[in-house]
């Protein structure tokens, strides 16, 4: 939980609150009233990991938040980093299949995807050697920014983030964010 898309995270204190044979509940408190919930579940035979963010303002005066739901991919340390690339299909139906490394440029680097190049509810972290890559699944409608981070150096690492919508909580309302995460076979 974060004032605003890339601010500074509000301290947030988790604890167990409820767990099943497939499923795990945990409870946060956070300044001014901030509650917040996140539950994590496998869902029958599905290899995707699901999870609901959720934040209520349990305060007593208005306060600014936005949720961000984040994954890494780094494969082994063995393999060349400068095969690590992304896929995804736009929300305008164009695909998009290609290498973060680029010859001459940096090999680090982010990059925020928005308007025609937006993912359309998922992308995909993968190395083209072949090893499994990560799916990151997603709801259109929570998510105002998909944001990639990477580095090709040393241990080699994409950081997927899901940002959304910066909302001004009264209180009583609630704001929440899902996402799954799977293994992406080529």
């Amino acid at each position: 939980v974060l004032p605003e898309y890339r601010g500074r995270a509000y301290e947030v204190k988790w604890q167990p609150a409820a767990a099943g044979a497939n499923e795990l509940s945990l409870s946060g408190s956070g300044p001014a009233g901030l509650q917040l919930t996140r539950r994590i579940s496998l869902a029958g035979d599905e290899a995707v990991a699901h999870t609901v963010t959720t934040v209520e303002n349990a305060g007593s005066a208005p306060i600014r938040v936005a949720l961000q739901a984040r994954a890494e991919y780094s494969p082994r340390d063995d393999l060349d980093g400068r095969l690590l690339a992304l896929r995804y299909r736009s929300e305008n139906g164009s695909a998009f299949d290609a290498p973060l490394f680029q010859a001459g440029q940096e090999t680090s680097g982010n990059a925020t995807l928005i308007g025609p190049q937006r993912p359309a509810e998922s992308w995909t972290a993968y190395h083209r050697g072949g090893v499994p890559g990560l799916v990151n699944l997603f709801r259109a409608g929570q998510v105002e920014r998909p944001v990639m981070d990477w580095s090709l150096r040393g241990a080699s690492v994409i950081t997927l983030s899901l940002w959304s919508k910066e909302a001004e909580l009264k209180p009583g309302e609630k704001l929440a964010i899902e996402a799954g995460y799977g293994v992406a076979r080529r």
